[in-house]
């Protein structure tokens, strides 16, 4: 149901933030794909500017589209659900993948987010793209995608995600 009295137009909404349309877009460090140069692992971000949350359909089809080193691609026909899971019931799967690097997610994570108002613990955070400035302060994009569990049989398996 529509409250036209609580609506108002783009320029007095402007006006309330005593902004204008490139100082309101400037505040909100949108992201121009012109200005960022290379993407780079969410862990080489030193300065995050902004996040972006990415669709169902795109995070998806990122992850369907995730390679192996020898450029397989284990998730292209996978069904990809969004859950919880307590940690202690996952089995790290990779071969250079060590409890100690989940760990380091779960308390590291939420320090990429902390300028910004979103829930940031593993489990409710979703995925986005990450646009800020690595270590040398160039422009870069990071993309996020929470760690990707496999159903084993009655085993769940941490695969991929906790690099």
């Amino acid at each position: 149901m529509k409250t036209p009295e609580w609506e108002i137009g783009k320029e007095e909404f402007l006006k309330r933030l005593n902004l204008n349309g490139n100082m309101f877009a400037q505040q909100l460090h949108l992201p121009d794909p012109e200005k960022f140069s290379h993407i780079i692992p969410l862990r080489d971000m030193k300065i995050v500017h902004d996040i972006h949350p990415l669709s169902w359909d795109i995070a998806v089809h990122l992850i369907s589209r995730i390679r192996t080193m020898n450029g397989h691609m284990p998730f292209i026909r996978s069904t990809i659900k969004l859950a919880k899971f307590d940690p202690k019931t996952l089995e790290v799967g990779q071969k250079y993948a060590y409890r100690e690097n989940l760990t380091g997610v779960l308390e590291g994570l939420p320090s990429f987010f902390r300028n910004f108002m979103i829930s940031s613990g593993i489990c409710e955070l979703g995925a986005w793209f990450v646009f800020g400035e690595d270590m040398e302060g160039t422009s870069s994009l990071s993309c996020y995608l929470p760690p990707i569990i496999e159903r084993h049989g009655k085993r769940l398996v941490i695969m991929d995600g906790i690099h």
